[in-house]
């Protein structure tokens, strides 16, 4: 978002620190965004925006309004903004504005700089004349007059029925004639956007410029075809646009000034739009509006979540995902309605799904040009769980099994062919665990593993064992006795055996007692394995399936 351009008076001091100019610390500072329309985002130093369209007032000088100064004596014809753009005409005492910017500091080596100009020419003059040239100081002696090294001159011509551009984008002393115009003729009244482009590298005598007129998005920028362009030049060194003074070889920022020419010979030219960045979309060339994705199946599907998957669209920046429960999207899900996940081509959709269900999902893919329609729509089947283990660690006292504490992950037992449960607490002194759930509780799997030298005691309503048909093998149930050495254990429920259930304890697996208490019904049998003793004191067991 931009932020609000100001009315208020201009000062050109503003002392940001050099190491926030990383690239091209080419304008000003985020502190000038209320006078220079800069964008309001982490690179806001590199970024610069006037729209004449806006925060302008129509009608009125331009030197004046949002840090604009006059440049020379001449103020008989002033610069004028007419139409939400800056009217550059014809003047005997020709006026020129400038706005000036620090500090500013180049990168001598490996910076980027874009420069756009959005103007509409009606009339040129035959010796032609510029209207645009960026200037730089290097020190404060002249620092309030645009009177440094000049860059980037840019000239209209008349040439037949329209105009030709030419520039000057260095200042040499020694090599060629300046202006270089190209031939190709441009419509007068007809809106055009130029665009400047330097490239600096290691040493002197080596930026590298170039001019286009209306380019287009490209991420590779060596396709674009530039109308003119300065790769190799000569001259006094210290004019290249990269060369800044230094302190004990430290660089140091300078002035920068951007101005605007009246012409006196007969052009005439209006401007709308001033931008500079360090990247064509800082300059408003954006690329397409990304195709939609191509959406892929879900991935770790369980009764917690998936992961959704997708490929990425050419020129995306980020992404957006709907989750819904039903595959026309009237019930999204409030967390994933229009989700922003950022550059990714996978997201971890996490949350409490009911098993044997659908849930569905579909993306878009984003730019600073739009967004995309949506990819197609996949659809999750939450797949039934296979197993389900709940582990209490409790060490002693009295605890409920419907108390969810009592559990690790705070959700009290499911009755169901999946379930297993665990204790593994190291107890001490006598533990009393009872089972306070309503009616029998369905499981497949009772690991009783406590540790320490006290002893556990299971209590309460009956225990039904049951195989577990959904498991890989179909496991059936059983009960497993690995408690430490000075670990005593009971089984005091009632059990239901609708299978055979085995009870396992190996040699060694806790010396004291180790029993099942309560009475044992049911048509499955009980199966003893392991070397380990395991006591039954029920006396009214019913079972049927033998021992």
């Amino acid at each position: 978002m931009k932020k609000p351009q100001s009315q208020t008076s201009f000062s050109p001091f503003f002392g940001l620190p050099l190491q926030r100019f990383h690239r091209l610390a080419l304008l000003g500072a985020a502190c000038l965004a209320s006078q220079s329309g800069f964008v309001d985002r982490a690179d806001a130093a590199t970024q610069a925006d006037l729209n004449f369209a806006s925060g302008y007032t129509d009608g009125g000088n331009l030197v004046g309004q949002n840090g604009w100064v006059q440049f020379g004596n001449n103020t008989a014809s002033p610069i004028k903004i007419s139409s939400s753009t800056v009217s550059l005409g014809n003047a005997t005492a020709s006026q020129q504005a400038y706005k000036q910017y620090t500090p500013y500091q180049f990168a001598e080596a490996g910076g980027q700089v874009f420069m756009r100009l959005d103007i509409n020419v009606s009339a040129a003059s035959t010796a032609g004349n510029d209207f645009f040239v960026v200037t730089r100081e290097v020190t404060s002696s002249t620092v309030l007059d645009p009177n440094g090294k000049n860059y980037f001159r840019i000239y209209v011509k008349a040439s037949g029925a329209g105009y030709v551009l030419g520039w000057n984008p260095h200042a040499e002393t020694t090599t060629g004639t300046f202006p270089v115009y190209d031939t190709t003729v441009y419509t007068f009244n007809q809106a055009n956007t130029l665009l400047v482009r330097c490239d600096s590298f290691t040493g002197r005598n080596n930026d590298r410029s170039y001019l286009y007129v209306n380019p287009t998005w490209t991420d590779t920028l060596s396709t674009l075809t530039p109308l003119l362009s300065r790769t190799t030049w000569s001259g006094n060194n210290n004019d290249e646009f990269s060369h800044n003074v230094s302190t004990s070889g430290t660089r140091v920022g300078g002035y920068l000034n951007i101005v605007l020419k009246q012409s006196t010979s007969g052009s005439a030219l209006k401007v709308s739009r001033i931008m500079v960045g360090d990247a064509l979309a800082d300059v408003g060339i954006l690329p397409p509006t990304p195709a939609a994705p191509v959406s892929g199946a879900a991935t770790y599907v369980s009764p917690d979540g998936f992961t959704a998957n997708w490929q990425a669209s050419a020129g995306a920046s980020k992404y957006f995902i709907d989750v819904a429960t039903d595959s026309s999207f009237s019930t999204v899900l409030s967390s994933y309605s229009n989700l922003d996940v950022g550059n990714v081509s996978t997201k971890a959709v996490t949350g409490s799904f009911t098993p044997g269900t659908s849930v569905f999902y579909r993306v878009r893919a984003y730019n600073a040009s739009g967004t995309s329609v949506s990819s197609t729509t996949q659809e999750v089947a939450i797949a039934l769980p296979t197993e389900k283990n709940y582990v209490s660690s409790a060490t002693t006292g009295s605890v409920n099994w419907n108390d969810t504490t009592v559990w690790s992950g705070a959700v009290a037992p499911a009755s169901a062919e999946i379930t297993t449960l665990t204790f593994d607490g190291n107890v001490t002194g006598t533990l009393n665990s009872t089972n306070d759930l309503t009616g029998n509780l369905t499981l497949n799997g009772l690991n009783v593993s406590n540790t320490g030298a006290g002893t556990l005691n299971l209590k309460g309503n009956p225990l039904r064992f049951v195989t577990n048909s959904v498991a890989t093998g179909t496991p059936l149930p059983q009960i497993t006795f690995a408690n430490g050495l000075t670990a005593a254990s009971s089984v005091q429920n009632n059990l239901i055996l609708a299978n055979d259930l085995s009870v396992s304890k190996a040699t060694g697996a806790g010396n004291l007692t180790t029993s099942l208490d309560g009475v044992i019904s049911g048509t499955g049998a009980l199966v003893k394995k392991g070397g380990g003793t395991v006591t039954i004191f029920g006396t009214s067991n019913t079972y049927s399936g033998g021992t």
